[in-house]
């Protein structure tokens, strides 16, 4: 009983401390930034996401914690007192990061990790089993736990079916590094600036070179997430005044990069569509070296009014 109301009270003063942690992470997040970017991170897909997206790596991530969440509940019913409660603790923690994976498939590797805790226990007591019984029904079981609580069985499963389309490998699409770090050279070598780029090139831009960057790939960073989204999806007078607006000196641009391409297509005639197809506003002259624009990561002077 005492346990029970210190804990009680544990959680009244969590909730009246931090109530937003009971609500979602995102929930402060500008909607713009989450139906552009947020929504197409991978790590912060969701479930039904997932299946559209990737369904072999469903399968792999979702079938060994299934794997293992059905071992813990043969388990539960084979044992008694003690070790019976252990498995139903062990159960629950396998149901919440479960559900965790769900939400969110960033949350596999800390749920595999309980699972994996839990597949091991059970093989062992399955080798154990055999050990002393031996037999074709001990053989038999050992080599079903064997193959149901691998992480391998379930890769090897999914690799069965298509992977997703990548925009990577749309026909046409260049094959370039964007994120090499010789395509930052030429730029490390200008003086500290402030470097408008697609949300993606942002921390290829803030480690390699001594400029400063408005958005990167970070959800606290609401801001710069939809100053990026709102340059790159808006018509070129648009994007032109918002970037004046916000002081920046220079863009930066790839052809090669997934997230442009995205731009390109869900904002026909926006800035992003327009250098895709090599027509460059006449507000943006070239900083880099001619033979750099090949496109790689290419570097723009924004032009003031009266330039």
């Amino acid at each position: 009983v005492a346990g029970g109301v210190a804990g009680g009270l544990a959680i009244a003063v969590f909730v009246a401390v931090a109530p937003a942690c009971l609500g979602s992470p995102f929930a402060g997040m500008d909607p713009v930034a989450v139906s552009g970017w947020l929504s197409r991170v991978g790590e912060a897909r969701d479930l039904p996401t997932m299946i559209a997206d990737d369904l072999p790596k469903v399968i792999a991530d979702f079938g060994f914690m299934l794997g293992a969440i059905g071992a813990v509940a043969w388990s539960i019913g084979r044992t008694r007192g003690d070790v019976r409660v252990h498995w139903c603790i062990a159960g629950l923690v396998l149901l919440i990061t479960a559900g965790l994976m769900v939400w969110q498939i960033r949350a596999t590797l800390f749920a595999h990790l309980f699972a994996s805790i839990a597949a091991g226990a059970v093989l062992g007591g399955l080798i154990e089993t055999y050990l002393i019984r031996r037999g074709e029904r001990a053989a038999l079981g050992l080599m079903l736990g064997a193959v149901l609580l691998t992480p391998f069985s379930w890769a090897l499963l999914g690799s069965v079916f298509p992977a997703g389309k990548d925009l990577d490998d749309a026909p046409g699409v260049p094959k370039v590094n964007c994120r090499a770090a010789s395509a930052y050279a030429m730029m490390a070598d200008l003086p500290p600036s402030r470097i408008a780029a697609p949300i993606d090139l942002g921390t290829s831009i803030l480690v390699r070179t001594p400029h400063t960057i408005f958005a990167g790939p970070y959800h606290r960073n609401t801001g710069g997430v939809r100053f990026a989204l709102d340059v790159f999806r808006s018509d070129p007078e648009t994007a032109h005044a918002l970037l004046i607006a916000a002081d920046a000196d220079y863009l930066a641009y790839c052809k090669g990069l997934a997230q442009t391409r995205t731009y390109a297509r869900e904002a026909p005639g926006g800035l992003s569509d327009l250098m895709d197809s090599g027509a460059v506003p006449a507000w943006l002259a070239p900083a880099d070296d001619p033979a750099a624009r090949d496109g790689v990561v290419q570097l723009y002077r924004i032009r003031r009014p009266g330039d």
